[in-house]
């Protein structure tokens, strides 16, 4: 399926918006795709209580997010709380499967804040995560077919 598709376009969520109360609050028809993972990634956590997802080029770490679809009105709606205040940059990073998908990442002037932490997992990890709630989710698709 791909992003074109009447304006859709898929959003990589991580840190709480990968929680269905918090996306749906902000686009109330998103559409749940799949838990993903983005390669050569992890993330920080700032004092300031802010969590960004930066690049890290060890070819063994990726960071583990929710892939949301989004159509226009949805995707200008969590434009506009992602970036209220600048805390929030939206950039888009190319996918043979979704096209364009969306992320947002903390601006310069938040990223500076002092990183408390850093979350690091392997893709390994990642996999064994993702296989764990894609099983989940079939078998909640399951019993909704019951």
């Amino acid at each position: 399926m791909s992003s074109n598709e009447i304006g859709y376009k898929y959003y990589f969520a991580y840190g709480a918006d990968m929680e269905d109360e918090v996306i749906l609050s902000i686009c109330p028809e998103a559409e749940y795709v799949r838990a993903s993972r983005m390669r050569h990634a992890k993330i920080n956590y700032h004092k300031c209580g802010l969590i960004n997802m930066v690049a890290d080029y060890d070819d063994n770490i990726s960071t583990i997010g929710t892939l949301w679809k989004l159509n226009p009105t949805d995707q200008a709606m969590l434009d506009f709380y992602k970036t209220a205040g600048n805390i929030y940059q939206a950039s888009t990073l190319p996918d043979e499967k979704y096209g364009d998908i969306i992320v947002y990442t903390l601006t310069d002037e938040y990223a500076k804040d002092k990183i408390t932490s850093t979350e690091k997992l392997t893709n390994e990890e990642v996999e064994r995560i993702m296989n764990i709630v894609n099983k989940l989710n079939a078998v909640d698709e399951q019993k909704e077919e019951e």
